[in-house]
């Protein structure tokens, strides 16, 4: 999908938390991009997938079926 801001392509990844309660964006090709860093978050393991594009530094989540 192209970023509707910049028209650059998108890359697919996924928002996470982690064990010590960060929520993070996890993609192939570049490096995990910790939104959070709180305990809030803690064990709970979710994984929902979205779209980022580095460039525009934009986050893209689709909330249908969550």
């Amino acid at each position: 999908m192209k970023c509707p801001f910049c028209q650059d392509e998108m890359k697919s990844g996924f928002l996470k938390s982690s064990d010590v309660g960060n929520l993070s964006f996890v993609y192939d090709g570049g490096d995990p991009i910790v939104l959070q860093k709180s305990r809030v978050f803690r064990n709970l393991f979710f994984k929902k997938p979205g779209l980022v594009c580095p460039k525009c530094k934009k986050i893209l989540l689709d909330y249908e079926n969550a």
